[in-house]
C-alpha cells in the first residue's frame, strides 16, 4: 500500500494527526513533518471538519442499529459505529440527541450504571495475553473464544484455549453490555414462543446457520470499535495507560514501553495449528446441514440474511422446507 493510501486509512480509523505520524515512522518507515501530513489530507479532501451528514441519514442509521444489539451502547460507542459502519460524519452531541429522542428508557438505564475497576499491570505489549471461553450464548449453539493483550487492552483475535484469566473475563462484561445482552435475550424468546427448542438438532443446526454469520460480523465491528476507542486515564491505577488499544498495541515507544513478542518457530505455529483446528472445527453435523441448506436456498431463491428479521425468515423458511423433505 502507498504512503498516501496509508495516511487516509488511518484517517478514517478515527487516529489523530500525531498517532498517524507514528504509525508512519515505526511500522512502515516513513517520516512526514504536520506540515506534509496536512498537506497530503487536504489534497486528498480529508478533513475533521467536514460537512456533518444529512440529519435524516444519521436517524436513520441509528434507528436501524437500535433494533439489534446496538441498543445497548452509549451515545460515544454509537458515534464511533455509526462512522465506521455507516460512513457517517456526524458529532457525538447530535448522536446523544438523537438517541435520547429514539430510546429515552435505553438512555436512562445505561446512565445508572456505574463501572467498578481493577488494578492490574503489564510490563508492554505482547507481555501476556489473556485467553478465554464465553458461554453465555453457548446453549443456543454459539461458542466464542477471544484473546486481549494484558498492556493495550487490544483484542488480538476471537479464537483460542479457555484459560480463565482477569482481563480478559472483564472484557467478556463490556461485551455482553456491547451486544450479547440482545442475542441472549433474542434467542430466549424464540425458545419461549416454540421456534427454538435445544432438544431438536434441526432446531440447533439451523439456527447456527442463519445467525452465526450476523454474529460473526458484529463480534469484528465490536472489536473494531474497541480497538479504536480511547481509554481514559485511571486515577486508581496507574499500570493501565490511557490512549487507544491499537495504539498501545502498536506503537508502546510512545509510552516508554518495549515489545515482548517473541519469535516462533514454523513448527510451533503449525502445532498450534493442528491444536486448534482439533478444538475450533465444525462438528460434522453441522456441515452436512450447511451443504443442504445452501442447496436449498439455491433451488427457492432464499438470500443470505442482512438483519435479525431476515435471519428470522430464513430460519422458518429453512425449517419448512426440511420438514417437507423429511
Amino acid at each position: 500500500m502507498d504512503r498516501d493510501s496509508l495516511i487516509e486509512g488511518y484517517f478514517h480509523l478515527g487516529i489523530n494527526y500525531t498517532e498517524i505520524l507514528a504509525f508512519l515512522v515505526l511500522c512502515h518507515g516513513i517520516c512526514l513533518s504536520m506540515r506534509q501530513l496536512k498537506r497530503i489530507l487536504r489534497e486528498r479532501g480529508l478533513t475533521r471538519r467536514s460537512r456533518l451528514s444529512p440529519v435524516n441519514e444519521i436517524v436513520d442509521a441509528i434507528e436501524s442499529e437500535l433494533q439489534g444489539s446496538g441498543r445497548l451502547l452509549g451515545y460515544r460507542l454509537m458515534h464511533k459505529r455509526i462512522g465506521l459502519s455507516h460512513s457517517l460524519v456526524v458529532d457525538r452531541e447530535t448522536v446523544r440527541a438523537v438517541m435520547k429522542a429514539l430510546d429515552p428508557e435505553g438512555v436512562e438505564r445505561r446512565s445508572q450504571h456505574r463501572l467498578v475497576r481493577r488494578n492490574y499491570h503489564a510490563k508492554g505489549p505482547n507481555f501476556i495475553w489473556h485467553i478465554d471461553g464465553y458461554d453465555k450464548l453457548k446453549p443456543f449453539g454459539f461458542c466464542i473464544h477471544g484473546a486481549i493483550d494484558g498492556y493495550s487492552r487490544r483484542i488480538i483475535f476471537m479464537y483460542g484455549r479457555s484459560v480463565s484469566n482477569q482481563r480478559i473475563e472483564a472484557w467478556w462484561s463490556m461485551l455482553r453490555k456491547m451486544e450479547t445482552d440482545f442475542w441472549i435475550n433474542y434467542f430466549k424468546d424464540l425458545r419461549e414462543v416454540g421456534l427454538y427448542c435445544d432438544d431438536d438438532i434441526l432446531h440447533v443446526q439451523c439456527l447456527k446457520f442463519c445467525y452465526m454469520p450476523l454474529l460473526k460480523e458484529e463480534l469484528y465491528r465490536v472489536v473494531e470499535l474497541w480497538n479504536l476507542h480511547r481509554i481514559r486515564p485511571q486515577s486508581s491505577n496507574e499500570h493501565s495507560p490511557p490512549g487507544r488499544p491499537e495504539v498501545l498495541y502498536f506503537l508502546p515507544e510512545l509510552n516508554g514501553k518495549v515489545r515482548h513478542i517473541h519469535n516462533v518457530t514454523l513448527d510451533d505455529i503449525e502445532l498450534a495449528e493442528h491444536v486448534c483446528d482439533g478444538q475450533t472445527g465444525m462438528d460434522d453435523s453441522f456441515q452436512v446441514f450447511k451443504e443442504l441448506a445452501s442447496i436449498i436456498m439455491e433451488d427457492e431463491g432464499l438470500n443470505p440474511p442482512r438483519n435479525p428479521d431476515e435471519a428470522l425468515q430464513l430460519y422458518i423458511d429453512l425449517l419448512g422446507y426440511i420438514e417437507d423433505i423429511m
